[in-house]
């Protein structure tokens, strides 16, 4: 992998540069480089469809695109198990509708936000 262009993905003024694996029973951080840092992960999915480099995804976000041929997984024995997204929010007695709208939406699918 590190003789591979990686594709990370960056917000102000820091870079996700470090990927987690695990493999053997540990947990592992490794250090990556490559052509393009994005400020948005759809835009670094986008580049690894058009082939500049690997990108590190959720299972969700590529399911599809790895299903239909169009992306391939690497180093898939070395995923790490996650329990899910998270969601952080201020805990107030007075939510704002939308945030609260968008947190009863996320508990409705599977796999949502518990309180």
């Amino acid at each position: 992998m590190l003789s591979h262009d990686c594709l990370c993905v960056g917000s102000g003024n820091r870079i996700y540069d470090r990927w987690e694996f695990e493999g053997e029973g540990k947990e592992l951080e490794v250090q990556v480089k490559g052509p393009l840092i994005m400020n948005d992960s759809m835009h670094a999915l986008a580049a690894a469809l058009d082939g500049l480099g690997l990108v590190y995804s959720s299972e969700d976000a590529i399911s599809d695109k790895v299903g239909d041929g169009r992306l391939e997984l690497v180093l898939e024995p070395y995923a790490s198990n996650s329990a899910g997204f998270y969601l952080y929010f201020p805990e107030r007695s007075q939510v704002h509708p939308k945030l609260r709208a968008f947190i009863e939406h996320v508990r409705g699918h599977p796999g949502g936000v518990s309180p």
